[in-house]
């Protein structure tokens, strides 16, 4: 457990260096740091987006990266420590995750067709009833949208309170290892200290992980969203 949290912390050092670093090349080249600026910098500074987006997605924790080796020693270190109920909230979060980038990516854009071609098909759009069914267009598809994205954020909240049950029940043992010993076993203390850390760092880590996913997933839904609004216009 405690190697685990060292390699985070050398892992996690390097991760939101290159972060800052790359954030700090756009603001020398544009002037601005605003997300606007990042506009076709892909093909402007291409050594810097490619540091920023590693970076990205280490601190995310996808395979083949520093964040995802640090990771899996964390969650391997809380398994190790009993910490079950973290691990099967993780899962269940990233599946949920998963799920919707798997719906944006393949099957909403079906969706959006389905519903541009209901309301394109409609030979009059400006009248109440029209109004009517175009809100109820874009009430159907925000709830496809949205579908499950309360859940993740659930999740996410619960993931450091997971970790915090964990690290009172860790204290809760040194305690008594002070009122049984009076302080003078130090191994005692030391074991009850690391069962107190593992589990605020696996709740902080998996919450961290869940809430850059669940971050991008709100911009992906409410620019779909918009786009559809778009489309659904009341030209005629």
């Amino acid at each position: 457990g405690l190697m685990a949290s060292l390699i985070h912390l050398f892992n996690h050092a390097l991760m939101k260096g290159a972060l800052f670093m790359a954030v700090g090349a756009v603001f020398y080249r544009v002037g601005s740091v605003d997300i606007q600026a990042f506009a076709g910098l892909g093909k402007k500074m291409p050594l810097t987006m490619a540091a920023f987006t590693i970076g990205g997605l280490s601190i995310i924790g996808v395979p083949l990266t520093v964040g995802f080796v640090s990771k899996w020693y964390l969650v391997s270190a809380a398994l190790d420590q009993g910490l079950w109920l973290i691990a099967v909230l993780v899962f269940f979060m990233w599946t949920l995750i998963f799920e919707r980038l798997w719906y944006f990516s393949a099957s909403w854009k079906a969706d959006r067709a389905q519903f541009v071609a209901s309301w394109e098909g409609r030979s009059e759009r400006r009248s109440w009833n029209a109004k009517q069914i175009r809100m109820r267009l874009l009430s159907t598809s925000r709830e496809l949208i949205n579908d499950n994205m309360n859940v993740i954020s659930t999740c996410v909240a619960l993931c450091p309170l997971l970790g915090l049950l964990g690290t009172v029940t860790g204290m809760i043992e040194v305690f008594n290892v002070m009122a049984v010993t009076g302080g003078g076993d130090a191994k005692s203390m030391a074991g009850g200290v690391e069962k107190s850390t593992i589990p605020t760092m696996a709740g902080m880590v998996a919450a961290l992980s869940g809430l850059f996913a669940n971050t991008y997933l709100q911009r992906v839904a409410g620019r779909e969203q918009q786009l559809l609004e778009d489309q659904l216009t009341s030209d005629h």
